[in-house]
């Protein structure tokens, strides 16, 4: 929240539409906020990231059900992933590789 709020703050020229996409916060609504926005950036933690593209479905949804509830990254241009190298350093390089197979490789 505080990174989308200094972009937005000094940045406003640039009127970059974005969404947040953080833990703790309602799975559905951000779902319907990344639908609705069509953002130009999405903030995400690592860990929600991971649930909206769909490589954690709640063991109640139908695969239906979860495919509707994903976003696809495969039209985004850069992908930044805020402390990556401590990712790598807690083992989370299966995460990090599966986050960057999402992206178009024509566009990045």
């Amino acid at each position: 929240f505080e990174v989308a709020s200094t972009l937005v703050k000094n940045t406003p020229s640039l009127n970059i539409n974005i969404s947040l996409a953080l833990g703790g916060a309602s799975y559905h609504q951000q779902i319907a906020d990344l639908l609705s926005k069509d953002p130009d950036l999405i903030i995400a933690t690592p860990g929600r990231l991971n649930s909206l593209c769909g490589h954690v479905a709640s063991e109640d949804s139908t695969t239906q059900e979860a495919s509707a509830m994903c976003i696809k990254l495969d039209e985004i241009e850069e992908l930044v992933i805020d402390e990556a190298d401590m990712m790598l350093d807690l083992g989370f390089k299966n995460a990090l590789s599966w986050f960057a197979q999402l992206v178009n490789t024509e566009t990045a």
